[in-house]
């Protein structure tokens, strides 16, 4: 019978166990509409602030995000953290 241990971020050898997730995707447009609003204005020269960025004309390809560290939590009922590497960098 195979034991099932609890997920943790310690391994039992005592090392520090994460995942590195390094994004890859494609997301297809398949929107019927682009609903284009302006919900501001920019404080200092109040130049228009739209949403034209959320609307892409076409499906969106990203070859290579940033990593993503996934530490499961010493608690293993609340999950795992999610950091992004330049983050992580940061606080080093």
């Amino acid at each position: 019978m195979k034991k099932i241990f609890p997920r943790t971020c310690v391994a039992s050898s005592g090392e520090f166990i994460y995942d590195i997730h390094k994004p890859r995707f494609t997301g297809l447009n398949l929107r019927e509409n682009d609903y284009i609003a302006t919900p501001g204005h920019n404080n200092s020269d109040q130049t228009t602030i739209n949403n034209t960025d959320n609307f892409s004309a076409n499906s969106v390809h990203v070859d290579a995000s940033p990593w993503v560290f996934e530490i499961p939590n010493a608690f293993p009922f609340m999950g795992a953290t999610f950091i992004v590497k330049s983050n992580a960098d940061r606080a080093m």
